[in-house]
């Protein structure tokens, strides 16, 4: 029976780790109204709902897993001379 590979400790608490993030957010949030008003001000306009840099940040951090990017083969995709991305990025 081959053996089990272990989460790491920061996956194996990825919720924890979650949950003390909002926790931080939402504490400093009701602590320090000014950093309330400061993220208020990045909006777009004053009748807007939304925060550039927060939807900046959430595409940022949900494409990779949208266009199911292999980190593992990430290096070797510019190594390769006749790779797709390269070859349509770089048209001729």
């Amino acid at each position: 029976m081959p053996s089990q590979k272990r989460l790491k400790f920061f996956d194996r608490y990825l919720t924890l780790w979650i949950f003390i993030a909002m926790f931080i957010g939402v504490g400093s949030g009701y602590f320090f109204p000014v950093i309330a008003t400061f993220w208020d001000s990045l909006k777009s306009s004053p009748e807007s709902t939304i925060n550039i840099p927060i939807a900046i940040g959430l595409i940022l951090m949900m494409y990779p897993p949208l266009a199911k990017v292999k980190y593992e083969e990430l290096g070797g995709v510019f190594l390769k001379a006749r790779s797709g991305i390269t070859l349509s990025s770089f048209p001729k």
